[in-house]
This record gives structure tokens, sequence and C-alpha cells, in this order.
């Protein structure tokens, strides 16, 4: 890789940027616009600001390619779930977008039930943005990961948990310290294609 990643504390600035990576990481592939992938996006990313106090975005020169968010904080339930349904209701006056929001809902309930399941607390998790379709992309993650890494070395006796939304960041997060817990799939046709989609659950093996 021709240029260094540097990590810093999120910036209020970032946040057009990480949006554009998180709707062209997950969400283009479910809305038939890209502005309304962008939307939805923006959504999930205020969300995650919002919910976490440890902010961390990787920067190639001055451009953001990531961004890894953690330990959750007591916030407004009643105001996230009121901005949840203005996107909601926003995004369903086109009518291919209720396909896309039901499948959306689908995959969000899969991940619900596996934190469910392996008694996963909200202030264990952690959320990671990543750049897609770049040669340094197991590089950023790696940075970002090592930043979180030195954090929770620190603390004794915690165990902190990821979702991987697919089987290549699956595959990345195996090569890290981070040990899979539980995984749930299932067959979907978001736009012209039928594929299936994951979420695979992981959890870091430092803990003592």
């Amino acid at each position: 890789m021709g240029r260094k990643i540097e990590c810093r504390e999120y910036k209020r600035q970032d946040k057009k940027e990480l949006t554009r990576i998180l709707a062209e990481q997950i969400y283009n592939k479910f809305f038939e616009k890209e502005k309304d992938a962008e939307k939805y996006s923006n959504f999930i990313l205020e969300r995650a600001i919002g919910a976490c106090k440890y902010k961390k975005v990787a920067v190639i020169g001055n451009k953001v390619v990531g961004a890894v968010f953690g330990i959750k904080k007591d916030g407004n339930n009643l105001l996230s779930f009121l901005k949840e349904k203005i996107c909601y209701m926003q995004l369903k006056v086109r009518k291919k977008n209720k396909e896309a929001l039901k499948y959306l809902l689908l995959l969000d309930e899969m991940e619900q039930e596996l934190l469910i399941q392996n008694h996963v607390y909200n202030e264990s998790m952690i959320v990671l943005f990543l750049l897609k379709k770049r040669p340094e992309r197991s590089e950023i993650q790696e940075v970002l990961l090592k930043q979180w890494e030195s954090m929770i070395s620190e603390q004794k006796n915690c165990r902190f948990y990821i979702v991987a939304n697919s089987r290549t960041e699956s595959r990345m997060l195996d090569r890290y310290n981070f040990q899979k817990v539980d995984e749930k799939s299932t067959m979907i046709q978001p736009k012209e294609q039928r594929a299936r989609f994951y979420k695979i659950l992981y959890r870091n093996k430092i803990y003592m």
C-alpha cells in the first residue's frame, strides 16, 4: 500500500463520507436509488454515533476510509425510535423501497436473535464500517481493530462482540483476535439477484 493509514477521533464532518461508505458496503444492494440507500445509511450511522462512546475513524491522507464505534451508552430510545419511523416513512414513498425495508427488517431481526440467544448486551457491541472494493481494505480493518484491541486490553473480565454481515467480513475477522460464536443466514432477493445473506457473531479472545 502506498499511503499510511492513520486513526483519529471521529469528527462531525466525517459523517458524509461514512454515510457513503456504509451505503456502498451494504445498502446499495437493497435500494434501487443510491440516494435512498444513503438516506437509510445516514439513519444507521446517526444511531451508531449517538449510541456509542468510543468513535474512531481511519484516514488515508485526509480521506476517511473506515470507522469503528463501540461501548454503547444509555440513550434516548424514544428519540431513536421516532427517527427510525420518520426514515421509514420517507423511504416508503417509493413502492420499491417497501420490499427493501422488509428485507432489512428481517436481517435486523436475525441479528437481534443472535444477540439474545448468546446473551450479548448492547454495551458489549462494537460497530465496524469499512470501505469496500479497495486493495487496502484488510489493512484498514487491521488498523481499526488494533486501535480497539489496545483500548479493551486494559479492561479485565470483559467480552466484546462484533457482527459480520458477510462471509468476506467473517474471513477477515477469523485472522484477528476474534472467535466465531454463532451465525444465521437467509436467502433473499433484494434487487435483481437472489443471494444468501449472513449475520455472524464474533467475540474477542483476550478477556481474562
